[in-house]
Formats: structure tokens, C-alpha cells, sequence
């Protein structure tokens, strides 16, 4: 798998790296998130058949650990 391209935007990025981790591992879900100020957010996510996650999901950092 070869990317070469220019990025501007996170959506982009996102997307490509997601894709890439699922061609590597191969699992069904990926997900980015961040921490901050006590709440877990799911940024941007690749679901194939699984996941309860969705993109914009924000949850209290103590329900996720």
C-alpha cells in the first residue's frame, strides 16, 4: 500500500491512517480519539461490522477505563 500524497485536512489524514492500520492488522474497528479534560471523544472511525463507537461519541474519561 503506497500513499503519497499532500494533506490539509484532518479528515484526510485520518482517513489514510485508519485505513492503513486496518490493512495492516486487519481487525474490524479502528478509532481515533483524544483525552481532555476528563472526557474520552472519538474523532474519526472505521467500522466494519462492530463497533459501538461512533464519530462525535463523548464519554466521561472514567466510563472508557
Amino acid at each position: 500500500m503506497t500513499i503519497n500524497k499532500t494533506y490539509n485536512q484532518f479528515d484526510d489524514i485520518a482517513n489514510d491512517v485508519l485505513r492503513i492500520a486496518n490493512h495492516v492488522i486487519g481487525t474490524r474497528s479502528f478509532f481515533i480519539s483524544r483525552i481532555t479534560e476528563g472526557h474520552f471523544s472519538v474523532l474519526k472511525t472505521l467500522n466494519d461490522k462492530g463497533s459501538l463507537l461512533e464519530e462525535g461519541d463523548v464519554l466521561p474519561f472514567d466510563d472508557v477505563v
